[in-house]
């Protein structure tokens, strides 16, 4: 929620939650976002608030605008 509109990598996203490197690990931060959004999404297959940017991370869109 600090970071609203800002697009946040695989790798910073697992380093502040498990406080160390996300070698060999990617799809364990997709599956965590996958569980987020059937959470708080109204449409987890389309989703509004925490959107992919592809090649680069995530990015939370509320209060955005977007």
């Amino acid at each position: 929620a600090e970071n609203i509109g800002r697009v946040i990598s695989r790798e910073l996203l697992y380093k502040a939650v498990w406080s160390e490197d996300s070698f060999g690990c990617d799809n364990t931060i997709m599956v965590h976002i996958h569980h987020l959004r059937e959470k708080i999404e109204k449409d987890p297959s389309s989703p509004e608030l925490i959107l992919t940017v592809k090649g680069l991370g995530y990015r939370l869109a509320v209060g955005t605008g977007q």
